[in-house]
């Protein structure tokens, strides 16, 4: 049996039950799982600005090659603007003369026509009362019809002119009211093109400057991050010299699981008021139901019922240190649950069982046990 429990504590001793930490490290641990998830978010974040900052970029290149056209095609409106105000020109000095020509022509017209309706036509009254041959009348005659008809030529010409003139002008202003829309549409449009860009101008700073908060966020919450962590490898230094000492330091001052009278000593064999066949610890006698309480803080690895032993607790303390308290009527705690010394792991009675009556206890160093009697307060058990 005794072999049976070295090789438990054996088999317990390589399983890894952690030691809680103290309360602090404990919430300097959320505040740095906490501290973790933020700079997870903001690294989020930050990749996030970093892609609108990507697509603003390309929508600020898109905008700048589309004003660049913009701008290309007002300089070539206005190129031909000034073009055509020079063709313009060119045809007011052609209308000016042309103008001129009618005028002097329509005055040359009018003097013909004045001059031939004055002189009329020659006929039979004229023919008979002229002082002039018949031959010279003739003549007359003819001249004027050719008068007439030159004149009917010239009229012609002037009237085509005139509209010529007339479509020239009306042409001259279609074109040019064309090219001023287009002129004003493309200044327009580069007015709400240049706009554009300065809003993804002012969008693109502001996302630079929430990449910049962000990544000094993320600066910061990696220097606290660093500090913690340090704080936190210091404290569990801290800890584990504080826990390694804090068992062997307390060798002769540790208080007993219970008040009673030492039945059976350490190594010594069997008596009739304990007649377990085990002597790695002690066994203190019970007088009526008590409760049980631990010697020491530490971690509660089992809780159960073990043949030989009955119902058994073992707590795990520091740097490899067990204390196992068997013999219990009933257990309070659980596994893997923490205790401080002085609180109750159970309670014990004064009935017979089988194996024996009292509380039997041990202190081991690994698989080694040793006397209980020189960790616990001097005379806190002593024989009846």
């Amino acid at each position: 049996m005794t072999r049976f429990v070295s090789l438990l504590l054996l088999v317990v001793l390589t399983l890894p039950f952690p030691i809680q930490a103290q309360d602090k490290a404990d919430e300097m641990r959320i505040n740095l799982n906490k501290l973790e998830e933020s700079i997870r978010q903001q690294e989020d974040m930050l990749a996030l600005g970093a892609g609108k900052e990507r697509t603003l970029f390309e929508e600020l290149q898109r905008l700048d090659a589309a004003l660049d056209d913009q701008r290309s095609q007002l300089e070539e409106l206005q190129g031909q603007q000034r073009e055509k105000h020079k063709l313009i020109a060119v045809k007011e000095s052609e209308l000016f003369l042309l103008t001129e020509q009618h005028q002097k022509l329509q005055e040359h017209l009018v003097k013909r026509m004045q001059s031939y309706y004055m002189l009329g036509r020659t006929g039979l009254f004229n023919a008979l009362f002229s002082s002039e041959s018949i031959s010279e009348l003739v003549r007359s005659n003819e001249a004027f019809r050719s008068l007439v008809t030159y004149n009917r030529v010239v009229f012609l010409r002037f009237r085509k002119n005139m509209e010529e003139i007339a479509a020239i002008r009306q042409a001259l202003a279609q074109e040019q009211a064309q090219l001023d829309q287009l002129i004003t549409d493309a200044n327009n449009k580069e007015k709400l093109l240049q706009l554009a860009v300065e809003e993804q101008k002012q969008f693109l700073q502001q996302v630079q400057t929430e990449r910049a908060l962000y990544g000094q966020a993320i600066r910061e919450m990696n220097k606290s991050q660093r500090d913690l962590t340090a704080i936190l490898n210091r404290l569990a230094g801290d800890e584990q010299k504080r826990r390694t000492q804090a068992f062997t330091k307390n060798k002769g001052k540790l208080p007993p699981p219970i008040n009673g009278p030492l039945v059976r000593g350490f190594m010594e064999p069997g008596s009739t008021a304990d007649a377990a066949p085990f002597a790695r610890g002690i066994t203190i006698g019970v007088n009526a139901e008590q409760e049980v309480r631990a010697v020491h803080g530490g971690v509660v690895i089992y809780a159960d019922y073990m043949p030989g032993y009955g119902k058994m607790v073992i707590i795990e303390h520091a740097q490899q240190y067990f204390t196992v308290t068997a013999k219990f009527a009933k257990i309070k705690v659980g596994e893997k649950i923490r205790v401080a010394q002085g609180d109750v792991l159970g309670t014990t009675d004064s009935f017979a069982t089988l194996v024996g009556k009292g509380l039997y206890f041990e202190i081991r160093h690994g698989a080694i046990a040793e006397n209980p009697m020189d960790w616990l307060k001097p005379d806190a058990i002593t024989r009846p």
